[in-house]
């Protein structure tokens, strides 16, 4: 068995996901899903895009990316689920967020300009690692939000 088989069956018990629910969620039988977790079959990219999609398990992007460091961002965040953000509150939100970030992205560049990363960075550093995900989603939210507020003004 290989360790795609072994992942496999490791990402479903760790995230309490059976055989049966696997079989629904690809649209195969229970025999070849037990197929894929024996080993006896390869595991097609549709059975990984499904996992994904509900575990968000960086293990299956690890298949792909090896030891290449990436950053994997649902930029639709919620938009991708269907929500909508119209509400005044909402939106005020978003930009105050944006605004803090364009703060530190700022900074960042403040740090550049010296021409020399140090230990006096490291605060800035960390911050900016901790805060990345959270400033690219952010902006895609705003996108989408103006975006859906365009759409509903053509109507």
């Amino acid at each position: 068995m290989s360790d795609d088989h072994i992942l496999l069956s490791d990402i479903l018990d760790d995230h309490g996901l059976g055989v049966k629910w696997l079989k629904a969620a690809v649209g195969r039988s229970i025999a070849q899903v037990y197929r894929y977790l024996s080993g006896e079959a390869t595991i097609p990219s549709v059975v990984w895009r499904v996992l994904y999609d509900k575990t968000r398990d960086v293990r299956i992007t690890e298949i792909v990316t090896g030891e290449v460091p990436v950053v994997i961002v649902d930029l639709l965040g919620d938009f991708g689920r269907g929500a909508r953000i119209s509400r005044v509150p909402e939106i005020a939100n978003l930009i105050k967020m944006r605004s803090r970030q364009i703060e530190a992205e700022q900074q960042m560049l403040d740090i550049l300009s010296d021409g020399k990363i140090d230990a006096q960075d490291a605060g800035s550093m960390r911050e900016l690692e901790k805060d990345f995900k959270r400033m690219l989603k952010t902006q895609s939210q705003i996108y989408y939000a103006i975006k859906q507020q365009y759409e509903r003004s053509q109507r």
